[in-house]
């Protein structure tokens, strides 16, 4: 009801909503309670593994004792046998099943904790796959979460008066709308909204000129969305901007041929950070580009696949800071490739979706996407659609420099990975593709039920 009340107002009211509302979410987000947790995630930064292993153990305990007092984890923690009062909970824990958000939406009403005193924030998922879900969380969840990813930002050198040109997916300028300006300006968040829906090749120069007359020096967003705007950055052979500094991503995978296409246009870093509003599983890439668990935040169990590639794994997470909507052993249906140094299980790379696989008529998981596209860099977006069992159509926007040979290498990694010739191959090449209705792009669709 809002959002239509929004896009129906005139333009001028709408800046007046958008200041309303970013004000309304600095005063939930950054209070008192989440200086605090600001300054006890940068001090946690110092901490060595053994004192954040404590900090996990102590918070998971608190909030596993907490959990028993609603009816589906009081019923779960009967039915196998897990010892709350143990030294190391995280180990009593593994007794449970992995549990879907399909199991979760079914059992919402015993897993909500209707005990749990102080403000309740409703929040939701986006349902990109058609599976939405709204759930309350503590204001101590909010303010926690958001001090982790400003930890995580501070790394990068990025301050809170740091003003962002904002890359996301919101509904932020009406559709119908034929004239700039193609964003929106959130002064108490300082943050530059820039349109999804009007970002084309027209458009991009409006937004590049943006950015510089701004002296922007910090770009967040969707890797889908910063791509495309770098591929037209690239196509207009702009000048590199002066001031930026540093791009940051999330809500998506961030694959690596959007992220070369990314760091070619505007010549800085580009750093991920993995989260989800259920925050069962917080996931960080430092300064050294490497991705680290933010352990004080939730407990991640990293489960291989399969016994013949354990270096691919299942992102399976607990909420422990969200005491209203308790999560336990969640399976984010997200995946992780890790390795193994010392001993000890590091994530490499953040894959994504599980549903970036696809099953074929012979049995064989063909997947995941990613891989195909790894060196791909003259693709500006890709999609696979699957209208069968035997048969895989490649939906392929070029880019200028894209040439027959970069066809040939795209075919030659698909056939790497298929084990069966009956399997009909197509790709077509299109303007562009899709988003779903939460502004992301889906790499797979599939008719395969």
């Amino acid at each position: 009801m809002l959002e239509k009340l929004y896009l129906n107002a005139p333009f001028w009211v709408q800046n007046i909503m958008v200041f309303i509302k970013g004000y309304r979410i600095q005063k939930i987000r950054f209070n008192k309670v989440f200086k605090k947790e600001f300054e006890l995630a940068i001090e946690n930064q110092s901490k060595g593994k053994d004192e954040i292993d404590l900090i996990q153990k102590e918070r998971l305990k608190a909030f596993v004792k907490i959990s028993n007092k609603t009816p589906y984890w009081y019923s779960q923690f009967k039915k196998y046998n897990v010892n709350l009062e143990a030294n190391d909970i995280r180990e009593e824990l593994k007794k449970l099943p992995i549990i879907s958000k399909g199991i979760v939406k079914k059992n919402i009403d015993k897993i909500i904790n209707k005990e749990v005193s102080g403000k309740i924030i409703p929040m939701s998922t986006s349902g990109t796959t058609g599976s939405g879900m709204s759930f309350p969380q503590t204001n101590l969840m909010v303010n926690r979460q958001w001090a982790i990813w400003w930890a995580y930002r501070s790394i990068h050198n990025i301050e809170f008066n740091t003003w962002c040109g904002w890359f996301g997916s919101k509904n932020i300028v009406t559709a119908s709308r034929n004239k700039p300006p193609y964003w929106k300006i959130n002064r108490p968040g300082r943050q530059v909204l820039f349109s999804a829906f009007h970002l084309n090749k027209r458009n991009a120069p409006l937004y590049y000129q943006e950015i510089k007359k701004r002296k922007l020096t910090w770009l967040h967003g969707y890797p889908s969305q910063l791509s495309l705007f770098a591929s037209f950055v690239l196509e207009g052979n702009y000048e590199k901007l002066p001031d930026l500094r540093i791009i940051t991503i999330g809500a998506e995978s961030l694959y690596d041929y959007q992220k070369e296409i990314i760091e070619k246009a505007f010549g800085v870093p580009v750093r991920q950070h993995y989260g989800l509003a259920e925050g069962v599983a917080n996931i960080s890439e430092d300064a050294n580009s490497k991705l680290n668990i933010d352990h004080e935040f939730c407990y991640v169990e990293l489960i291989p696949v399969d016994k013949e590639n354990p270096n691919l794994c299942r992102i399976i997470g607990t909420n422990f800071s969200n005491y209203a909507f308790p999560l336990i052993r969640y399976d984010t249906n997200d995946l992780a490739e890790v390795d193994f140094e010392g001993g000890e299980m590091k994530i490499k790379k953040i894959i994504g979706r599980s549903s970036t696989y696809l099953t074929l008529g012979n049995g064989q998981r063909f997947g995941p996407i990613s891989y195909l596209f790894k060196k791909m860099t003259n693709i500006k977006e890709a999609q696979v659609y699957q209208p069968n069992l035997n048969e895989l159509i490649f939906r392929i926007v070029k880019n200028p420099q894209f040439k027959e040979q970069d066809e040939k290498d795209l075919l030659e990694e698909i056939n790497k990975r298929l084990k069966d010739d009956s399997i009909k191959i197509s790709i077509n090449y299109v303007d562009k593709i899709e988003r779903t209705t939460a502004g992301k792009l889906n790499p797979v669709i599939s008719d395969v039920k």
